[in-house]
């Protein structure tokens, strides 16, 4: 099964170490389903993108349809996004995720979503980018809880690839479960290179989905200037939802969800996850700081701290689940009731006696 997150919602941040959120840009809703394709223009199965043949299409997005395909140079299966050509498509949206995918294909780190090429046919363009199997942090959490052993190696991997950005002077885009996918090889990939559907800029928070606002920053929800510690703190409210099977911020609507990460210092994760260990807990609140200051300064910091777990890359993905005390209850009750029938038996053989 192929996961290719494309959020109905997709947050521009600045290519660079740091950079102020403008909400007049940043904020883009799009409906995919408005979207109407023209089917003939549109490559069917067998079909041919440059080298790359059409597999199968497997969604549509506001600016172009993505495909599983066959790069036919170096015979291994790749996700194709190909843009439409008419002129609905907003150039500069279309341009800035162009650009952004010419700046991925300078980068290369294993729990990276790599982009292999950016190019063009006829007067369409289309981005070919690795095909990864597997369930996003969010598919996998609805699934079970995860173990703790499987939340230490899925937070060493993403700070393995967002060090890799910030060495780059990148900062993370995105950074929430749906864009983060577990292979069956229980290998973590970061889409740091979204997929962006848009039609309209909305200009404000309030308008967000409640669910993206809480993995926001203080600094992005006050629209301040925003640097790698934000990364941090995005990175933390995955980790909790993680150890503590529940997110940290709350709230019917976005206003109120960005008034709990501005205000609402969260219980610890080990309130609802007894067998955390205690110095993960402690990471997790760190990186939970509302105030960048107090934060992990750098990735570095982490994996740091991070050493000190043993590393176990055939972790257990789930949790195994706790066994009901009810049934120890019931167990108990029936071998007290079981003994003392036994002995009212043999203490009725020894008066017949």
């Amino acid at each position: 099964m192929l996961y290719l997150i494309e959020p109905d919602i997709f947050r521009i941040d600045n290519i660079g170490i740091s950079g102020r959120l403008n909400h007049g840009v940043n904020y883009m809703r799009w409906n995919a389903r408005d979207k109407k394709e023209n089917n003939d223009k549109n490559p069917a199965a067998g079909n041919r993108i440059s080298h790359y043949e059409i597999i199968r299409k497997v969604g549509a997005t506001g600016l172009g349809i993505i495909y599983l395909a066959e790069d036919t140079w170096k015979r291994n299966k790749v996700t194709l996004k190909l843009f439409y050509e008419d002129q609905k498509t907003d150039a500069q949206i279309k341009q800035f995720m162009i650009d952004g995918a010419e700046k991925a294909l300078e980068i290369h780190h294993p729990n990276l979503l790599a982009v292999y090429e950016v190019g063009q046919v006829g007067k369409r363009d289309f981005i070919a980018m690795e095909y990864a199997e597997g369930m996003n942090l969010k598919q996998l959490r609805v699934s079970g809880r995860i173990s703790n052993e499987g939340v230490i190696e899925i937070t060493r991997q993403l700070c393995s690839a967002i060090k890799e950005l910030h060495d780059n002077r990148m900062l993370a885009q995105n950074l929430i479960p749906e864009q983060i996918i577990v292979t069956h090889s229980k290998q973590v990939k970061f889409i740091n290179f979204g997929m962006i559907d848009t039609s309209a800029s909305t200009g404000s928070i309030e308008s967000l989905p409640a669910d993206i606002v809480s993995f926001m920053s203080p600094e992005q929800i006050n629209d301040r200037d925003i640097d790698e510690r934000s990364n941090i703190f995005s990175l933390g409210v995955i980790l909790y939802t993680l150890a503590a099977d529940r997110p940290p911020f709350y709230g019917q609507t976005a206003k109120s969800v960005a008034q709990a990460v501005n205000s609402v210092t969260p219980q610890a994760p080990i309130t609802f996850n007894a067998e955390l260990p205690e110095r993960l807990n402690r990471i997790i609140m760190k990186m939970l700081d509302k105030n960048p200051v107090h934060r992990y300064q750098t990735i570095d910091e982490i994996i740091g701290d991070l050493a000190y777990f043993k590393k176990t890359p055939e972790y257990e993905t789930y949790a195994p689940k706790k066994k009901d005390s009810w049934n120890w209850v019931v167990i108990i009750a029936f071998i007290i009731l079981l003994l003392i029938s036994l002995w009212g038996y043999i203490k009725e053989l020894i008066m017949k006696q």
